[in-house]
Order: C-alpha cells, then structure tokens, then sequence
C-alpha cells in the first residue's frame, strides 16, 4: 500500500466501516496502515530519494 499521508477522512471513513456488522476483514490492517502514514514523508524516505536522485 502507498505509505504517503491521507486526509483525516479515510481515517473518519474506516472507523464508520468497523462498527459496521460486515466490515472488511483487513479493516484494522487498513487503520493500522493510515496511522503509520502521518509520519510520512520522514527521514528515512528522504535519505533513499536522495540516494536515488544523487547516484
């Protein structure tokens, strides 16, 4: 999955989908996954751009 930030929403949009009876079952997966992406892009994304942009 894209590890970029998402907008408060999707994060909004999956805690709706989890009360639900029949949620995805990779919905905490998906959760999981938008808390991870707030940190990003962070050092080390940028170091490994800037070790492919520099070779």
């Amino acid at each position: 999955m894209c590890q970029g930030k998402m907008p408060p929403s999707v994060r909004e949009r999956y805690m709706k989908m989890k009360v639900q009876p029949e949620h995805p079952e990779n919905i905490d997966a998906l959760i999981e996954n938008f808390d991870r992406a707030l940190s990003h892009p962070d050092g080390n994304d940028l170091e490994r751009l800037r070790k492919i942009i520099v070779r």
